[in-house]
């Protein structure tokens, strides 16, 4: 088995509190044509301006393929603020 690793660390820059933070692994494999989604952090309140911070890790588990590929990663960090629903998504291919 290969494994796939997702390790993270999130904190708030802005001067309002983030609520209900939520973070998310989807990883996508094109090989295996799979699109699997992991929650790994959910309902945590952070603090404004850097006082506080959530480290995450996920991980995916998949068949070795030959030649070798890629998973494409998106982390996907949704937020309340102020009573508005935020969201930041960062991609990374592995």
């Amino acid at each position: 088995m290969e494994t796939v690793k997702v390790n993270g660390t999130v904190w708030n820059t802005g001067d309002k509190e983030a609520n209900n933070v939520m973070i998310t692994i989807i990883f996508t494999d094109t090989a295996h044509d799979r699109i699997v989604r992991k929650t790994v952090v959910e309902g945590v309140d952070l603090l404004p301006m850097g006082m506080q911070y959530i480290e995450f890790g996920s991980e995916y588990l998949r068949e070795p393929t030959t030649p070798k590929t890629l998973v494409d990663t998106i982390t996907l960090i949704e937020w309340k603020e102020d009573g508005q629903l935020k969201i930041l998504s960062v991609r990374l291919p592995i």
